[in-house]
C-alpha cells in the first residue's frame, strides 16, 4: 500500500470531507433511544469494575512494552474481541497487529573530526563535545562539506523553510534542535515538526550524507549508559529510512564547530547571535561552511515488538459500511521499576481498555448496528511515544480516506486533582469539583462531533468540559488521537484529568469512580451510534485546524 505525505492526506482527507458532506444528505437527527437500548441497558459498573480490577492487577506486571505480559494483554483483548463476534481488521486475518520497536545504545567512543580550511584538522571529544544520537545505525562518512540550516525546518503552513535555496547534496546538516521561540512556533510540539528523528529523515531525503543536532544553551548532552532501560524506544520501521550517521552535541561544541568549519577569511557570527536572530524574527539564517566534518557512529541494539490489537463491526448500510468509526485506548503501562514496584496503571489505562472490552459487548449485544463500521483499536507502545497508533496510521490496515472519526479513550476513570499548570495552561482542579466530570479535547476542530457529544450527554448526564485547545497543545499531543488528528482525521480525546497516582505505583483500582465510568461509557456507544448513522462524515474545521496542527492554513 502507498503511503502518503502527510501534506497530501490531510488535505485529501479535508477535501473529502468537505466534497461529501455536500454530496450526501444532511441527517444530523438523533438516533432513537429504542434501536440502540439494548446495548446501552447492558454497561453496567459491576461488569466494568471485574474486568479493570483484572487487567490492573498484579497478574498483568504493569503491561510494559517488551514484556510477556504485554503479549499476553493483547492476546486477553483479542479473545475479548473474538468472542464477542467482531472481526480482525479488513484484509487481515488476525486481530493481532505486532510492529518492530528499537533501542539503541552507543557502542564505543565515535568519531567526529572537522578538517578546516587552512588543512588542520580538530577532533572533538566523545562525551563531552558529542555523542551518537540515540537510535542508531552504525555509519560513517569521510570528510562532507557542512552546511548550516536553522533548525532543520520545512513549515508551509508558516511559510519558514531552512533549506530554501540549500545545495544538500551530500553534505553534513548542521541544525538546532527544537523549535524558534517566535510565538507563531509555540504550536509545534517534540514528536512532530521538531522530533529529532524526523529532521534527520527529511535531511537525509534531501541528500545530507550526516546530521549535527545542537542543543539549545543550557541542555546537557544525555547519556542513557549502558541500561537499556533508560534508552529511548523507536518504530524499526521508521528507522529503516535513516542509514546516515547523526550526532548531538551541546551549544559551546556547536558554537566551536561552527567556528572551526566556517574559515579565517569568512567567520560566521556566534551561533548565539544566530539563534536569537531566528527566534526574535521567526526567519531562517542558513549558509554552507568552508570546513568538512568526518564522522563515524556505532551502536549496540535492542529489538522487541509492539503490539496493537484491531477487530471490527461490519456496519448495516450497504453504503456506508465503507466508512469506520475508531473507538481507540492504549493497552500499555510502565511495568516494573528496578525497585520491583508494579505500575499497575489502572486509570492510566486499564480504564481506556476496560473501557474498548465493554463497548464491543454493547455493540454486540444490540440487535441493530450503525450503518458505519466501527473499528476498535487497543494500542501498544503508547507510554514510549504513540508508537502503536503512529504504526497503525503509518501502515493503515483501513484506508484513512475512509476513516470518519477517531475517539480516543486515556484516563476516563478517576476524579482530576491536581495543581496549576501541571501541563501547559491546565488551571487547578480539586477532586470534589470533578466527581461527574470528563474533559472532551479537539472539540472546536470538529463541531459536529461537539453537537454529538451534547446531544447523547442528555442521556449520560457527565459534567462535560471543552478544554481550549489552543491552551491545552500539550496535552493534546500526548495520546493516540493526535497521529490521526494530524492526517486531519477529526479526532477526539476523552479524559477525566490527571491526579496525584499518575505514573505512579499507587494508580490502583480500588481509586477508580466506577459510576462515572459506566456514564462515560454510555456516552461514547451513543456518540459513536450518531457518528454512525449521519448522513454526511463530520468535517474538520479547516482554519482551525490548520492552527493547531500547522498542517493547514495558518490561520490568525
Amino acid at each position: 500500500m502507498k503511503i502518503e505525505s502527510g501534506y497530501a492526506t490531510w488535505s485529501r482527507l479535508l477535501l473529502t470531507g468537505l466534497v461529501v458532506g455536500l454530496l450526501l444528505p444532511c441527517r444530523l437527527e438523533a438516533v432513537s433511544l429504542e434501536k440502540v437500548s439494548v446495548g446501552l441497558e447492558s454497561i453496567r459498573q459491576e461488569r466494568i469494575r471485574a474486568r479493570l480490577k483484572f487487567l490492573a492487577s498484579s497478574h498483568f506486571k504493569g503491561r510494559a512494552t517488551g514484556s510477556a505480559e504485554a503479549e499476553l494483554t493483547a492476546a486477553y483483548i483479542a479473545s475479548v474481541f473474538e468472542g464477542n463476534g467482531l472481526l480482525p481488521a479488513p484484509d487481515s486475518t488476525d486481530f493481532i497487529h505486532s510492529f518492530g520497536i528499537t533501542q539503541a545504545l552507543p557502542r564505543g567512543s565515535g568519531l567526529f573530526e572537522i578538517a578546516r580550511a587552512d588543512g588542520s584538522l580538530v577532533s572533538l571529544e566523545s562525551g563531552e563535545d558529542f555523542l551518537p544520537a540515540s537510535w542508531g545505525p552504525d555509519a560513517s562518512i569521510q570528510p562532507r562539506q557542512a552546511v548550516f540550516v536553522g533548525y532543520g525546518l520545512r513549515l508551509p503552513g508558516l511559510d519558514y523553510d531552512d533549506y530554501k535555496g540549500i545545495d544538500l547534496g551530500d553534505k553534513v546538516a548542521i541544525m538546532l534542535s527544537g523549535v524558534p521561540q517566535d510565538p507563531a512556533f509555540r504550536r509545534i510540539g517534540p514528536t512532530d515538526h521538531s522530533d529529532p528523528v524526523e529532521k534527520s529523515l527529511q535531511a537525509a531525503a534531501m541528500g545530507a550524507s550526516g546530521v549535527v543536532l545542537i542543543l539549545k544553551p543550557g541542555e546537557r548532552l544525555y547519556s542513557p549508559g549502558s541500561n537499556f532501560r533508560h534508552a529511548r524506544a523507536y518504530r524499526t520501521d521508521r528507522l529503516d529510512g535513516l542509514s546516515i550517521p547523526v550526532v548531538r552535541m551541546p551549544f559551546a561544541a556547536g558554537q566551536r564547530l561552527l567556528r572551526l568549519a566556517a574559515g579565517a577569511e569568512n567567520p560566521p557570527e556566534s551561533l548565539r547571535k544566530l539563534l536569537d536572530r531566528i527566534d526574535e524574527t521567526g526567519r531562517p539564517q542558513s549558509f554552507s561552511l568552508q570546513g568538512q566534518v568526518r564522522m563515524q557512529v556505532a551502536y549496540r541494539t535492542r529489538q522487541f515488538q509492539g503490539y496493537n490489537v484491531v477487530g471490527h463491526i461490519p456496519g448495516s448500510d450497504p453504503v456506508l459500511k465503507d466508512e469506520f468509526v475508531i473507538l481507540g485506548a492504549h493497552h500499555d503501562h510502565m511495568g516494573v521499576d528496578e525497585e520491583g514496584r508494579i505500575f499497575l496503571g489502572a486509570d492510566d489505562n486499564a480504564s481506556g481498555t476496560t473501557a474498548l472490552l465493554e463497548l464491543s459487548d454493547a455493540f454486540r449485544a444490540n440487535p441493530a448496528k450503525p450503518g458505519r463500521s466501527i473499528l476498535l483499536a487497543a494500542w501498544g507502545a503508547e507510554e514510549i511515544g504513540l508508537l502503536g497508533s503512529r504504526r497503525y496510521v503509518a501502515q493503515p490496515p483501513v484506508p484513512l480516506q475512509q476513516t470518519v472519526a477517531m475517539f480516543q479513550m486515556d484516563m476516563i476513570g478517576r476524579n482530576a486533582q491536581h495543581a496549576a499548570d501541571l501541563i501547559g495552561d491546565l488551571p487547578r482542579q480539586r477532586e470534589k469539583d470533578n466527581r461527574n466530570s470528563l474533559n472532551v479535547l479537539g472539540a472546536s476542530i470538529s463541531p459536529m462531533l461537539r453537537e454529538f457529544i451534547e446531544r447523547s450527554n442528555a442521556t449520560a448526564g457527565l459534567d462535560l468540559r471543552f478544554p481550549s485547545e489552543s491552551k491545552t497543545m500539550e496535552l493534546m499531543r500526548r495520546s493516540d488521537h493526535w497521529p490521526f488528528l494530524m492526517q486531519g482525521i477529526p479526532a477526539l480525546f476523552l479524559f477525566t484529568g490527571f491526579h496525584p497516582d499518575y505514573h505512579r505505583a499507587t494508580d490502583t483500582a480500588d481509586k477508580i469512580n466506577f459510576s462515572k465510568l459506566e456514564n462515560i461509557l454510555k456516552l461514547v456507544y451513543l456518540v459513536v451510534w450518531e457518528v454512525g448513522e449521519a448522513g454526511r462524515r463530520p468535517p474538520l474545521d479547516p482554519s482551525v485546524f490548520g492552527r493547531l496542527t500547522l498542517r493547514g492554513p495558518a490561520g490568525d
